[in-house]
């Protein structure tokens, strides 16, 4: 597999996922929150960000974990394979709860070098914790309906809703 883009909620483990699979397979990981972001939290304009995933898609081999709407419709079928990361929200809300205990705490870098706090994180009408919320059954709903059209592509896909199956998924792939 040359080309892999991953998706699923926020805090479902994309990148983590992504970093797994570039370990394996030496392609490049586009964290697509890096993308989107610059310095000071600033979001790119929805033509700048497509053209730079764009070129991004242009290169033989990548990994890219992420799924804005701005670049979702027709450019995940270039992949070789599609993995969704498909967690209850409980889950993802135990994830996001981590993740940012560690980064508000550790002062871990993210989405292009910003920094997160737990003001912004939980208490902003706009924070990740009210996102999170707010989007997740919206959100699913669009993945399933992207999944649904998925047997019309040549891409091979796997839906993963647990952490059993992660570990499956991994050691298929390792062969």
């Amino acid at each position: 597999m040359k080309k892999i883009w991953i998706i699923g909620s926020s805090c479902s483990g994309k990148t983590t996922l992504g970093r797994m699979l570039m370990d394996l397979t030496g392609a490049p990981l586009i964290d697509l929150d890096d993308l989107y972001w610059f310095p000071n939290w600033v979001e790119k304009s929805d033509e700048e960000f497509t053209k730079d995933v764009d070129l991004v898609l242009d290169k033989p081999a990548w990994i890219v974990a992420g799924n804005y709407g701005a670049v979702l419709g027709e450019r995940p079928k270039q992949a070789d394979l599609i993995i969704y990361l498909n967690y209850s929200l409980p889950t993802i809300l135990k994830r996001f709860i981590k993740r940012s205990f560690t980064r508000v705490v550790l002062k871990e870098p993210c989405c292009n070098g910003n920094y997160e706090s737990f003001a912004d994180l939980f208490l902003k009408k706009d924070g990740l914790f009210w996102w999170i919320l707010s989007t997740w059954r919206q959100r699913h709903t669009r993945s399933l309906a992207f999944i649904a059209d998925q047997d019309k592509h040549s891409y091979s896909f796997h839906e993963i809703s647990s952490r059993s199956q992660l570990v499956r998924f991994l050691e298929e792939f390792r062969g």
